[in-house]
């Protein structure tokens, strides 16, 4: 008589193995897989996130090495366009005193294309008798070529490099003589 099956509420023998105080009820196991589930989305909206920060910082990375570039590509049209323009002006620098004026410029070894592009600038000189030094002529240039969209047409200009070797040829033939 010592064994006594324990008897559920409702007069019935408990299972085996299990004590009733923690035998899972349904309620416990909805809250349960609830707090799990939000647990996960809350993990996984954090590793969306930490994702889209990184390929941010990424493409910000990428942004500016495109524009570090692309500054570094302007520089060097610059300079190209510095350095054509300044072969322009000794070009047009007549008596090589540095200077360029209404009367003392020389258009005859310039190329038309280029007489035609500085032409506005010219013909300010000409009306104000402006009197105007590398520096002032290649800036003026630079303003004058960026307002009308065309000094893309001064970064490359072989012809002007042909042309500084042919004039100083021929100055070192007047000098001889």
């Amino acid at each position: 008589n010592w064994f006594k099956p324990q008897l559920n509420s409702n007069g019935s023998p408990l299972r085996q193995g299990h004590h009733a105080l923690n035998r899972p009820n349904s309620s416990k196991i909805h809250s349960l897989d609830r707090l799990y589930q939000n647990g996960k989305a809350v993990i996984e909206k954090k590793r969306q996130r930490i994702q889209m920060e990184l390929k941010m910082k990424e493409e910000e990375r990428n942004r500016m090495a495109k524009v570090k570039i692309s500054e570094r590509s302007k520089k060097i049209v610059r300079a190209r366009v510095e350095e054509n323009l300044g072969k322009i002006f000794d070009l047009l620098d007549s008596d090589g005193n540095k200077f360029i004026s209404p009367h003392e410029i020389n258009l005859e070894n310039v190329p038309v294309d280029v007489i035609l592009l500085l032409k506005p600038m010219l013909i300010e000189m000409e009306q104000y008798e402006e009197t105007l030094d590398k520096e002032e002529f290649i800036e003026s240039a630079i303003v004058l070529l960026s307002k009308s969209h065309q000094l893309s047409r001064l970064q490359h200009l072989p012809q002007l490099s042909e042309m500084s070797r042919c004039l100083a040829y021929q100055a070192r033939q007047l000098e001889e003589q």
